[in-house]
């Protein structure tokens, strides 16, 4: 994640700024600081989610997202998910929870994902 945000900032050089700030998804499972990520990603541009394959999302992590873009208003965002590739599975239904969230919510969707390289 980090060598990511170098590059994006890179990337657009000048033109923007690039601010991290990271959450792990076990910190969501405390309630203020479940609200205190959704304040921080309700005032970015763009949120990054960066998970393994998994069949779902915690519960908590649902009610962050829920969160978020509840406090988020007309603020244009996009969202960019992000899955390791390091960690064979299937994110087909991770991918579909956060396109259908990012459409309801009228923002912009973006996935990476990466094959895991192959064995010689």
């Amino acid at each position: 994640m980090n060598e990511f945000c170098r590059s994006l900032g890179r990337h657009f050089g000048t033109k923007c700024t690039v601010t991290q700030q990271m959450w792990l998804f076990n910190e969501l499972r405390i309630a203020q600081l479940r609200g205190i990520a959704a304040n921080e990603a309700s005032q970015a541009d763009l949120v990054i989610i960066s998970a393994h394959h998994a069949q779902s999302f915690p519960t908590e992590v649902k009610e962050w997202i829920d969160l978020w873009l509840g406090q988020k208003g007309n603020r244009a965002t996009a969202l960019l998910a992000l899955f390791d590739p390091v960690y064979s599975g299937d994110s087909s239904a991770l991918q579909s929870y956060l396109r259908d969230t990012a459409k309801r919510a009228k923002i912009e969707f973006l996935v990476r994902c990466e094959e895991m390289p192959e064995e010689d």
